[in-house]
């Protein structure tokens, strides 16, 4: 009778330690701040100033050039590698308002964003 009860508190223990084990928690998923450095375009006074880019772990991309600057806000996973791949548009200041393309840049970093709006600074 002592053997019987001593198995069924163990079974009963098992059991319940079994529920009360923690699931392991999916990565959250967060919007960073991606800097592309102008020196991508590898010429002084060329400037990135158009970016289309996606994210592979969230799906996320731009549907048109992000234009005017180097700074992107996508959807990533965080506490995870996530690959980040972009075009940039590399642009030189002909007038005081006009910026001519001078030519285009791929770039495709492994990037692990830790928090919600980090920035992190790529190329």
């Amino acid at each position: 009778m002592r053997t019987r009860l001593l198995k069924l508190l163990i079974t009963t223990a098992v059991a319940l330690g079994a529920v009360a084990l923690p699931v392991p928690a999916h990565a959250a998923d967060g919007w960073v701040y991606v800097v592309v450095n102008d020196r991508v375009c590898g010429t002084p006074g060329v400037k990135a100033r158009g970016i289309l880019a996606n994210v592979r772990e969230t799906g996320w991309t731009t549907t048109q050039w992000d234009n005017g600057d180097n700074i992107v806000y996508p959807k990533v996973r965080l506490g995870a590698t996530n690959l980040f791949t972009a075009q940039i548009r590399c642009e030189q200041r002909v007038a005081l308002f006009f910026w001519a393309t001078v030519g285009y840049r791929t770039l495709s970093v492994a990037i692990r964003p830790t928090q919600h709006q980090q920035t992190i600074w790529v190329g």
